[in-house]
């Protein structure tokens, strides 16, 4: 499954997404340098709460799984 991001980080320890939602979010994102319009593979979609974990694999398991906002676009 193919997920749109709005804003995809990198990190030494794997991928923080977040796709759409609050301002705060994608401010931290924008801190830790993002690419728009980045396309990944997700693995897994688990939901909690309001958000969505999203299993985009990585070598750290504490970084595969990043709370964020709903998922607007799914392609």
């Amino acid at each position: 499954m193919e997920v749109n991001l709005t804003n995809l980080a990198v990190s030494g320890y794997g991928y923080v997404c977040h796709i759409g939602g609050n301002y705060a979010v994608k401010r931290h994102l924008q801190e830790a340098g993002f690419t728009l319009g980045a396309k990944i593979v997700v693995l897994k979609i688990t939901p909690y709460k309001s958000t969505y974990l999203l299993d985009v694999g990585g070598r750290v398991g504490a970084f595969k799984k990043m709370a964020v906002s709903l998922i607007t676009v799914i392609t």
